[in-house]
Formats: structure tokens, C-alpha cells, sequence
């Protein structure tokens, strides 16, 4: 199994999480203790007395400020997708060709370059989906993050994360741009 590096461009709380629950999503995931209705409510938040645009310009900096990168966003519609990224090497794949050369006295090696050109790099991105909706006096904005492995553009492995705590220290980032956003 790969190690799983931090995000370099992610600082505080939500990188050691996301980290965490890449980590865990390799080892264990087909457990899962939650059901849709109790996941929802771990990504959603409702704010009262605060307008649309403030609650959807929040989410925007406080990914912002993460280091995604905005993929779709349309603010009258209330929704956006973003994403961060970062590839790594894939040390099984080397690993398995390095055990070849040395049983085959060093011709494996001779192949390398062939079969493995442009193969040994795994791509680690959280993507996310926002939506934020008008209630009568009041805001609900929903966040739901996923944590997915691509090889080649091509995906490999997908895990949602699910960690409670995750999506509090996200939204207290929310909390806290919804405060700039009224008193700047």
C-alpha cells in the first residue's frame, strides 16, 4: 500500500484530516457506520440571519484559503465544485519491478523504462461539491467531500469523507469568513 503524504499546500486542522482519512480509507474502507441522513447532517450548516451570497462567497474563501481550486461555480444557482491535488509516486509498482530484476539476474531492468514510462505516478484529489440554499430566514449551505486516486486520469480508487470532525474544522473555517465578509 502507498504512503499517503500531506498536501503541502494545506495548513492547519483539515490537512492532518485529510491525511487521516486518506490513511484510513486504505485500510478500512468497507466500514461505514453512517447513513446517508446522518452524513448530511455532518455536511450541512444552517445560518440564520446571514444573506445567500455572504454564506457562498465564505465557502469560496475558506477553500480558497485551503489552496483548492474553483472548478465550477455559479452563485445564483448557489453551487461550486473545487479540488486540490497533488501526485505521488507509486512505491508498490516500483517495489514489485525491482523484485523482478534481481530474480531475473538484472534483465527485468532492461524493461523498465518501456513498461513503466510515465506509470509510476498516482494522483491524490479531494474534490469537493457546495450547495448553498435560501431558507426563510435562513441559509443551509452543504459541503461533501471525496477523497479519490487517479493513475493516468483514469480513477482508480474513491473514498467520501465521512469524519465529523473533518467537516466541523471546515466550517469553523466558513464561520469565520462569513464574520470577515459581514464586518469588512
Amino acid at each position: 500500500m502507498m504512503r499517503v503524504r500531506i498536501f503541502s499546500r494545506l495548513r492547519g486542522p483539515v490537512s492532518g484530516l485529510i491525511t487521516l482519512i486518506l490513511a484510513v480509507g486504505c485500510v478500512s474502507q468497507d466500514v461505514n457506520d453512517s447513513t446517508p441522513v446522518l452524513l448530511r447532517e455532518k455536511q450541512s450548516r444552517t445560518y440564520n440571519d446571514v444573506e445567500e451570497i455572504v454564506v457562498y462567497k465564505a465557502i469560496v474563501n475558506a477553500l480558497l484559503d485551503e489552496g483548492f481550486t474553483l472548478r465550477l461555480s455559479d452563485s445564483s444557482a448557489g453551487v461550486l465544485t473545487a479540488s486540490i491535488s497533488k501526485t505521488e509516486f507509486d512505491s508498490a509498482k516500483l517495489v514489485g519491478g525491482m523484485a523482478l530484476t534481481f530474480l531475473t539476474g538484472g534483465l527485468w531492468a532492461l524493461t523498465i523504462p518501456f513498461l513503466y514510462a510515465g506509470d509510476l505516478d498516482l494522483e491524490q484529489r479531494i474534490e469537493v461539491t457546495a450547495n448553498v440554499t435560501p431558507l426563510s430566514g435562513a441559509v443551509k449551505a452543504r459541503m461533501n467531500f471525496v477523497a479519490n486516486t487517479y493513475k493516468k486520469e483514469k480513477l482508480k480508487k474513491s473514498v467520501p469523507i465521512e469524519d465529523h470532525d473533518f467537516y466541523n474544522a471546515i466550517f469553523a473555517k466558513v464561520d469565520k469568513s462569513i464574520f470577515l465578509e459581514e464586518n469588512l
